[in-house]
């Protein structure tokens, strides 16, 4: 299962977007949700989930446009309330498909995925962009270390 919301400070379902912290940082925090002991275990999510959750959006009913965002993600051109700026995620009900919030806008999320071997990949697009242009399917590279307008999302796995 992918996480219905962007990673947050303190796990909570909605709250600050973790953003200002490198790819590390939010790896170990994707990590660390799962209590200890548990049949769960928890991890920041891979380019292939993110992919195959494009699919099942775009396919889904109704379906969500994986390749022109900009009506259902906070973007620039987007025309909710608090669009075009960072946002806690879960802020708008207007952002969220099938029950995932912001996963097409509101920051670039960060995946297992290497882009090279000094880069980590990360999908969709932030706030200050056109989700037109940088849509949920678009892919991006970055360094680990970078820290701006970047966060993550956490899957969970059921452990038999």
């Amino acid at each position: 299962y992918i996480g219905r919301y962007e990673l947050t400070a303190n796990g909570e379902k909605t709250g600050a977007t973790q953003t200002i912290v490198n790819w590390y940082t939010l790896y170990a925090n994707c990590k660390k949700w799962a209590k200890e002991g548990s049949k769960v275990k928890t991890r920041m999510i891979w380019g292939l989930q993110w992919d195959a959750t494009c699919n099942w959006l775009s396919n889904s009913d109704p379906a969500y446009s994986i390749t022109d965002s900009s009506t259902w993600g906070n973007y620039s051109n987007n025309t909710a309330d608090g669009h075009g700026s960072e946002q806690n995620t879960g802020f708008s009900e207007s952002w969220k498909a099938n029950n995932i919030y912001d996963f097409a806008g509101n920051c670039y999320e960060f995946t297992q995925e290497a882009g090279y071997t000094d880069s980590r990949a990360s999908r969709g697009g932030d706030y200050s962009l056109n989700g037109s242009d940088y849509p949920a399917s678009h892919r991006n590279v970055f360094t680990p270390t970078d820290a701006n307008r970047l966060g993550s999302r956490p899957t969970l796995y059921l452990i038999p």
